[in-house]
């Protein structure tokens, strides 16, 4: 047993002493805009420090709130753009769709704090009246989803603000009214999440107002990255102790399919939330960067604790993406399909070359982004510079682990001389000549 720890320390000791930490960072990450005390100052911060993708929480803003954040959003572009002396900066945006979360009612008028407790033990009426969709108290509480709640039965686990309060249906009065017992008290506020343990949504997927906020996205047709929100999941689910078995499987599928997927829920909360780091979010994110997928930063007190969490972020990136795994290089190239034309074999060749030459940096110009897709998906290692003059198409590379889509109006030699500066002979060209 001591030969075994001593052996195991040793080549410990020896990836330590060969590992190579990069100069930058593979992995995207998402951040909230739904905050009121956010500038145009901040924003720039944000994308200074690597922000590629925004999220805009359309619930419960209002049209003017929209306004300024996007208004805010072009403010902080523009003045990268005169910085950094450049025509165009991409940035994905990403929408919520409101109905599919359960949430709560609004407290009664006559509650002047804005947070109510429900104590342990108390007995808790949930209901789907709309007459008391604004007269949630101690006693009642409205959730605004009928179909789910007549599928609660006595012992159905339900819990409030992501498992901040926690209670158990003790007695069904009606398929729109039930009885709960409080096991874990706490503070609701108006128009909290509500997640029910085993029960599947039967609710609608998409209703009126939904579509509409669609076309304000105008982009959903061709969306192709996927978020696992275990915010809600973990509450959700059966079987709470399969969390991480599930995200396993999600990533690797995702993986397998060369599609991005984003883990949401319990990523740097105390850092967003007070500026602390938890000892368990550094084993948190480190266990994703390894299955290759990307943070959203959700809510936050303070936009100094979001650069904060950035830099976290940023720094564990670094160091993890250096020792990642070599052999899925290998075998997703073995999985990938026989070339049926000369951009696809000339795809593959690319990236057995980026790995026999270690090369850093792959240039590509595209057209439409999918060439740069396959390439980030058998060559995850190397970073993947795309030159594209369609905006729509940069801000949906955006997405993709590893690429950095740059936007030009007219081909300039210049910019391929200033890259091949910047990375020397670590830089491979590749110049397709294919309409992909």
């Amino acid at each position: 047993m001591h030969r075994q720890n001593t052996l195991f320390l040793g080549h410990e000791n020896v990836i330590l002493k060969e590992k190579k930490e990069k100069p930058y960072r593979l992995t995207p990450f998402i951040i909230t805009f739904c905050e009121d005390t956010l500038t145009s100052i901040d924003i720039q911060n944000f994308i200074e420090m690597g922000l590629r993708i925004i999220r805009f929480k359309m619930t419960h803003v209002t049209r003017n709130d929209k306004l300024k954040l996007i208004t805010m959003l072009n403010n902080a572009v523009k003045l990268c753009c005169e910085k950094y002396e450049v025509s165009n900066w991409p940035i994905a945006i990403s929408i919520d769709i409101p109905n599919a979360c359960i949430r709560t009612g609004f407290l009664k008028d006559e509650i002047k704090e804005p947070q109510i407790y429900l104590s342990e033990q108390s007995i808790v009426e949930l209901t789907s009246e709309v007459q008391y969709w604004n007269q949630c108290d101690e006693h009642r509480v409205f959730i605004d989803d009928p179909y789910t709640l007549k599928l609660v039965k006595p012992g159905t686990e339900v819990s409030l603000c992501f498992g901040e309060i926690v209670m158990f249906c003790t007695e069904v009065i009606s398929p729109k009214t039930v009885m709960c017992k409080v096991e874990r008290g706490g503070y609701l506020g108006n128009v909290r999440f509500v997640c029910v343990r085993g029960v599947i949504h039967k609710r609608p997927p998409l209703t009126k107002k939904d579509v509409e906020l669609l076309q304000f996205a105008k982009e959903f047709e061709n969306s192709d990255g996927v978020i696992l929100a275990r915010e809600f999941l973990a509450h959700e689910i059966v079987d709470k102790y399969k969390m991480t078995a599930i995200q396993l499987i999600v990533s690797a599928k995702c993986k397998k399919g060369g599609k991005p997927l984003y883990i949401s829920g319990n990523i740097l909360e105390e850092t967003l939330q007070n500026g602390l780091l938890a000892n368990t979010d550094i084993a948190d994110i480190t266990n994703i960067v390894l299955q290759g997928c990307g943070f959203v930063l959700r809510a936050y007190t303070d936009a100094s604790y979001v650069l904060t969490a950035m830099r976290i972020l940023d720094s564990i990136c670094k160091s993890v993406e250096s020792i990642s795994p070599k052999d899925d290089f290998w075998r997703m190239s073995m999985e990938f399909k026989t070339p049926v034309n000369a951009a696809e074999a000339c795809i593959l060749s690319c990236a057995l070359l980026v790995k026999q030459s270690e090369s850093q940096v792959v240039i590509l110009p595209t057209v439409t982004g999918r060439t740069a897709i396959q390439l980030a998906h058998i060559a995850p290692e190397a970073i993947i510079l795309t030159l594209s003059s369609n905006p729509i198409v940069a801000r949906k590379l955006q997405l993709y682990r590893g690429i950095i889509p740059i936007i030009y109006s007219s081909f300039n030699s210049f910019l391929f001389m200033k890259i091949n500066n910047l990375y020397g002979s670590t830089c491979l060209n590749l110049v397709f000549r294919t309409k992909l």
